[in-house]
């Protein structure tokens, strides 16, 4: 005959792996941005997006950038972005040091890079930049061949995190020199965080599912 007590363990055993299977030990804090707001001549996005970046703090004082273009949207370095392909700003523009970036592009200014001011027309002024280095690097000039990759770099200095990410005078986070699918070119923007979609935990529910499982075989077995 099953009883209370258990009933109480067997639920009680149930939740416990629940919420360890739902407390990831080694999350990465990240948070994403998409690129949906633009300034090229009669508009670049049409109402999309025209693409992700994507910060993950990887290690302590360091930031990791994933920036992702939308399918048909390629890094571009024109003039429109003063030669930079990607812009961003930090909170105390400390001197910061880039590593693991993408082949074919450069540091704007130098590596390690102080803060200075790269205008990217109509999303504002950035205090950081890389650009795809054209003709010669990942890119060519104007929009004569873009770079259709992912853009990855690191940089790190003393105390940076996720929250060392700020928006610039116009509100932007990011800025980025592209090239269309409509085959415009100009700068597009990101200026808030796009919210992490919810994942469904398979690994909690098989849990769940074990432990009542067992619960059941020692129902039978009273």
């Amino acid at each position: 005959m099953i009883t209370w007590t258990h009933f109480r363990v067997g639920a009680i055993v149930a939740l416990a792996l629940l919420g360890f299977a739902g407390s990831p030990a080694h999350a990465v804090p990240s948070a994403s941005f998409d690129f949906t707001s633009d300034h090229c001549t009669g508009g670049c996005l049409n109402g999309g997006v025209g693409g992700t970046a994507t910060v993950s703090e990887t290690a302590a004082n360091t930031l990791h950038f994933d920036i992702v273009p939308a399918a048909g949207f390629g890094i571009i370095a024109t003039g429109a972005g003063s030669g930079t392909s990607f812009g961003f700003n930090l909170a105390g523009d400390p001197t910061i040091t880039f590593s693991s970036l993408t082949s074919g592009f450069i540091v704007t200014g130098g590596n390690p890079a102080n803060a200075t001011t790269i205008s990217m027309n109509g999303a504002g002024n950035f205090e950081y930049g890389v650009s795809c280095n054209p003709p010669s690097g990942a890119c060519g000039n104007g929009g004569s061949a873009p770079y259709f990759g992912t853009l990855s770099f690191d940089i790190t200095a003393s105390g940076l995190t996720l929250a060392s990410l700020e928006q610039n005078a116009k509100g932007q986070y990011f800025g980025m020199d592209v090239f269309s699918p409509s085959e415009r070119t100009g700068i597009i923007d990101a200026s808030a965080i796009t919210p992490p979609p919810r994942v469904p935990e398979p690994a909690s529910l098989v849990l769940l599912g074990s432990a009542l499982l067992g619960f059941g075989v020692i129902r039978r077995r009273k």
